[in-house]
């Protein structure tokens, strides 16, 4: 066996180490995009749940002001109406 020979086999091993490592790092960074993917589509639900939140509290909030602007009318009569009898 001269060098050639054992450069080769040293070569072969480390392309084979090399290989499978690519191999596992390819796999590990898939599954960290998985991840990340599950990650964004939570944080836009979360989203979505705070925009419907306060679209329910501005609807809420109208109908609270409009409430109180036909309590405020109904006082007014009510008052002019004790003034007058």
């Amino acid at each position: 066996m001269d060098s050639y020979d054992l450069l080769v086999i040293i070569l072969s091993v480390a392309l084979a180490v090399s290989t499978i490592l690519w191999i596992f790092a390819a796999i590990m960074i898939m599954q960290l995009i998985k991840k990340a993917k599950a990650t964004a589509e939570t944080a836009n639900q979360a989203v979505e749940n705070v925009q419907e939140f306060t679209h329910k509290i501005k609807m809420v909030g109208d109908v609270s002001a409009i409430g109180s602007a036909v309590s405020q009318a109904a006082k007014f009569f009510n008052k002019h109406k004790k003034e007058e009898k």
